[in-house]
């Protein structure tokens, strides 16, 4: 019995490590299709301090 358990263990590594292996790739897939713009808002050059006040946080 001990001999089967250390024959699967064995067989059991073995084929974690061809996975591995085989899984190992040297090219990088990747894809840059958007669909969509980017598109940024205008920014109010001078702020009132008034309207600013009331979310001052002291």
């Amino acid at each position: 019995m001990e001999k089967i358990k250390r024959t699967l263990i064995i067989v059991t590594r073995l084929a974690a490590l061809a996975l591995l292996v085989g899984a190992c790739n040297d090219t990088l897939e990747v894809f840059q299709a958007y669909s969509f713009d980017l598109v940024t808002m205008p920014v109010q050059e001078a702020f009132e301090k008034a309207k600013w006040q009331k979310y001052a946080v002291l």
